[in-house]
């Protein structure tokens, strides 16, 4: 059984623990660079490289963090602005698919996506639609366990299109997935997570004149 992946409660504590995760990573990054200044070093050496790794990876993890947080402030904003289009969702996915194959190698994860033939188009907000499906599949790639598969499946029911994506791995919920639900909904879409899968459901609809399906 699948049910909403967040209520007001969590959307707050996430962002809590959000900021909190932020501040440690920006004191992880802090020391090694501190170390790194005030010693005086010749060539570096495995260990001192190691140590600038760690930091660096510290700083791209202050900077996805701090800009999920931005993104989530500004998102009701955004969605009660945003223009409203036919948006053919197996478009997207075809884009992405590149991005998220490139992750999916750094990740040592293997990644199989498949879009069904003749998926329905949509009316939203196209930035907000695909942002939201971007942040939902990376997100599963980046938690799914190395060595394993995350297969993605796009197909369409008779009022909706869904998007299914299964990594195998059961975890809690990320800022990452806040952020996707919160521009799903001003959509009049829907994301759910059980079991380790992920779906996300967008309302189908084909307007007279637009071809409906691509």
């Amino acid at each position: 059984m699948t049910t909403p992946i967040s209520s007001d409660a969590d959307y707050t504590s996430a962002l809590a623990t959000a900021a909190t995760s932020a501040e440690r990573s920006l004191d992880d990054a802090r020391i090694p660079i501190h170390i790194l200044l005030t010693a005086q070093f010749g060539e570096l050496n495995d260990n001192q490289e190691e140590m600038l790794r760690d930091a660096a990876a510290a700083l791209d993890n202050i900077a996805e963090e701090l800009h999920a947080l931005r993104d989530i402030a500004s998102a009701d904003q955004a969605v009660a602005t945003a223009r409203r289009d036919v948006v053919r969702i197996g478009e997207i996915l075809r884009a992405l698919q590149p991005e998220l194959l490139a992750q999916a190698s750094r990740a040592d994860v293997s990644l199989i996506v498949n879009i069904a033939p003749g998926l329905p188009s949509t009316i939203g907000a196209f930035t907000q639609l695909r942002d939201a499906i971007r942040l939902t599949l990376a997100d599963d790639i980046r938690y799914a366990i190395p060595g394993s598969t995350v297969t993605i499946d796009a197909s369409a029911t008779a009022d909706e299109i869904r998007i299914t994506s299964c990594c195998g791995a059961s975890r809690s919920v990320s800022v990452s997935l806040l952020l996707a639900e919160r521009l799903l909904g001003g959509q009049g879409a829907r994301l759910e997570q059980s079991d380790g899968r992920t779906t996300i459901a967008v309302p189908r609809v084909a307007p007279p004149g637009t071809g409906g399906a691509r």
